[in-house]
């Protein structure tokens, strides 16, 4: 089953085309990287599958359901199954590491639910919340205020509570862009982890193509909003990055992606 379709779907604001013409399917628990360079429409791409943006003209398809024109209060069910780890991290400054974690839930929530969890988190929660942080390398900072992590740990905030939603759709967008390589491969492997053992969807993109090849078996290509290839991460090759980036001769052997 396809967990996710776009069919020739733009976005366009005034005469720019943030996306256009884009059109794949992504099936149930695959795993797909989404490449290309900054300002080529990937941030928009997972604003459109997350609801935030709507299309101008095209079919957005999530587990077999057209929601290309759902208003806020049809997207809410919807959303409570797609996890979201934002380039900006999206976390509240001034609450604790637990709290930022825990507002992963909210959505399957009623108000009184979700004030009693953030006022008086059980035992349960909590210790599922600590598992996370472990699991991405920062336990000891449950208590701590999320302003006074450093940004690859906020980073690390923002995907422990994309899992704690228990998603079966997760897009992540640049999640290892303010961590060093270790931490990049550590980050990494628990997300396809994750998602193989849970069956998730993961949907990320990334700026790091030996990273993309290494974890991701599909590459999608996005250059000034369209797609330009799709593949499997194994026929990737030097014709495919220099249409990325549009590089010539030169640029192609000096530059650091080799084969």
């Amino acid at each position: 089953m396809n967990k996710c379709e776009l069919h020739d779907v733009s976005v366009q604001f005034g005469s720019h085309f943030a996306l256009q013409d884009v059109s794949f399917q992504v099936r149930s628990a695959e795993r797909v990287a989404f490449i290309g360079p900054s300002g080529a429409g990937k941030t928009s791409l997972f604003r459109l599958i997350h609801g935030v943006l709507s299309p101008t003209s095209g079919q957005v398809i999530i587990d077999e359901t057209d929601v290309s024109h759902f208003s806020s209060r049809q997207w809410r069910p919807l959303r409570c199954e797609i996890g979201w780890i934002p380039q900006g991290f999206g976390l509240v400054p001034n609450l604790r590491v637990l709290h930022n974690v825990l507002a992963g839930r909210l959505g399957r929530m009623n108000s009184f639910q979700a004030a009693r969890m953030f006022l008086v988190p059980n035992a349960k929660e909590t210790a599922a919340v600590h598992h996370l942080l472990d699991r991405v390398g920062i336990a000891e900072k449950l208590y701590q205020r999320t302003d006074r992590l450093s940004a690859g740990q906020q980073q690390r905030v923002a995907i422990a509570r994309a899992l704690y939603q228990m998603p079966s759709l997760l897009l992540a967008d640049e999640p290892v862009s303010n961590v060093d390589p270790a931490r990049a491969e550590a980050t990494l492997d628990l997300l396809c982890n994750v998602a193989t053992e849970e069956r998730i969807t993961l949907c990320m993109s990334l700026h790091n193509l030996h990273l993309a090849k290494r974890y991701f078996e599909r590459l999608i290509g996005i250059r000034r909003g369209r797609v330009i290839f799709d593949l499997p991460a194994s026929d990737f090759n030097s014709e495919e990055y220099r249409q990325l980036y549009e590089l010539d001769d030169a640029e192609l052997l000096s530059d650091s992606y080799g084969d």
